[in-house]
């Protein structure tokens, strides 16, 4: 089977072309199906954790940036 597949990949793009002459939905459709075999899919997954009763708070701290000097700013410009 393995065989018979990569065979006919290198016609897929043609059969892909010619129903969507006529049925570009149906074409679009038969790519995504195809594709689920080439890119896998991400599984579900489940993550069971206890809430805490008390809220945690977050706390956002904003430095300043450093202050500018000559030496700073031709560092920068490469110069």
């Amino acid at each position: 089977m393995a065989t018979i597949a990569e065979t006919n990949v290198p016609k897929l793009q043609t059969w892909l072309d010619a129903i969507a002459v006529k049925d570009p939905a149906r074409a679009a459709e038969l790519l995504l199906r195809a594709l689920e075999y080439h890119v896998p899919k991400l599984a579900r997954t489940e993550c069971a954790t206890e809430v805490q009763e008390q809220p945690q708070t977050l706390r956002i701290v904003f430095v300043p940036p450093p202050k500018r000097t000559e030496e700073s700013d031709a560092a920068l410009s490469g110069g």
